[in-house]
């Protein structure tokens, strides 16, 4: 099948080269039947945008002349474009986003609940509410460590 495709490009030595040089040779990279174990399937977003191509931007129509399936393209990657661009300006709020904002509070939110004690290269941190003890070694200064107890802090209560 490789060989095939080669014989019918010899013209376009330079692609040919370039693919028998990267691909030809590492069939489990490319083929689908090496990566299905992997749950991910690259085609879903071709099929999601030539669904969005000919149901919402073609109306479910299908698209015969080829001026018009230019136009339709062009009109629904301007289209595509602005969004891009008004997400960017509007600075969409992510659920991984909104996550470290939650945490941020919560560390604010501690400020003096929490005591730490040096002994013996070892810091000791309580909770002044409650029984929560921590115990964390060869930390080198006192911001490091609450740096390191509100990191702790707050993936324990997220």
């Amino acid at each position: 099948m490789i060989s095939n495709f080669i014989n019918n490009y010899k013209e376009e030595s330079n692609f040919v080269n370039y693919f028998v040089y990267n691909y030809a040779n590492r069939a489990e990279k490319w083929a689908y039947c090496y990566r299905n174990v992997l749950g991910i399937n690259t085609n879903m977003k071709l099929e999601r945008k030539n669904r969005q191509l000919k149901y919402e931007e073609a109306g479910g129509t299908v698209m015969k002349r080829l001026d018009k399936t230019i136009s339709l393209l062009l009109a629904a990657i301007a289209k595509k474009s602005l969004s891009r661009v008004i997400s960017i300006e509007r600075g969409k709020l992510t659920s991984r986003v909104a996550l470290i904002r939650k945490r941020h509070k919560l560390s604010e939110e501690m400020g003096d609940k929490y005591d730490s004690v040096v002994a013996d290269e070892k810091h000791i941190v309580t909770k002044s509410e409650g029984s929560s003890i921590f115990l964390e070694g060869n930390r080198t200064s006192k911001e490091e460590l609450n740096e390191f107890c509100f990191r702790r802090l707050a993936t324990n209560t997220a």
